[in-house]
């Protein structure tokens, strides 16, 4: 979420409510693991959510968060207002790894009479 202003975390949860499954999430705006706040741009962490491409209704009460000095409440925001879509960030891992070992001589090359070359090891 981005505000106008700089802002800070007041009291109370931002709620996020899957369209398909109707479970909701209640998060702590004032727990760090979970939502980091950064000028006047709130981020939340996606750990949260449940499967990727859900769509979620966001809700957030009145005073969760502030003016950067804590002086103004945040009127809030109400069901159906914003929706948010859970991402894959999940980091890619690998599943498979193949060795192919590539000799750099060619298969009719007469042999120079030196060593033999070594292969180059590759991986797919």
């Amino acid at each position: 979420l981005r505000f106008d202003r700089p802002i800070a975390a007041g009291v109370g949860y931002i709620e996020l409510s899957s369209t398909e499954s109707g479970q909701t999430v209640a998060i702590n705006i004032q727990d760090p693991s979970l939502v980091q706040i950064v000028g006047n741009t709130v981020v939340i962490n996606g750990s949260v959510l449940g499967e990727t491409g859900e769509t979620y209704e966001l809700t957030m009460a009145t005073g969760a968060i502030v003016s950067a000095d804590g002086s103004v409440p945040f009127l809030g925001i109400y069901p159906e207002t914003y929706t948010a879509t859970a991402v894959d960030t999940t980091p890619p891992t690998v599943v498979e790894q193949t060795v192919v070992l590539v000799s750099d001589a060619e298969p009719d090359a007469p042999s120079s009479g030196g060593a033999p070359s070594q292969p180059a090891v590759q991986f797919q």
